[in-house]
């Protein structure tokens, strides 16, 4: 559930290219948040990054709620 998150920036389906710097960090997809900081406000290519970046964050978010729902169903059967 959460090893999408944890190991790929493509995600479950996608496919990253072999030593992809990314990778090398704790949640890939998030690798360019700080690109960020250094973008002019207001341009296309800031608005293209944030798009994706907040797509990625919402990814992020979903896996986690999933994994939590899973853990919390799995301690009520375990009484």
């Amino acid at each position: 559930m959460l090893l999408p998150i944890a190991s790929t920036v493509k995600g479950t389906y996608g496919h990253d290219t072999f030593s992809f710097t990314p990778q090398s960090t704790m949640i890939p997809c998030l690798f360019d948040v700080p690109k960020l900081t250094g973008m002019v406000p207001s341009t296309p290519d800031r608005w293209l990054l944030e798009t994706q970046l907040v797509r990625e964050r919402n990814r992020v978010s979903d896996a986690l709620v999933d994994a939590r729902l899973l853990i919390e169903g799995t301690l009520a059967r375990l009484g």
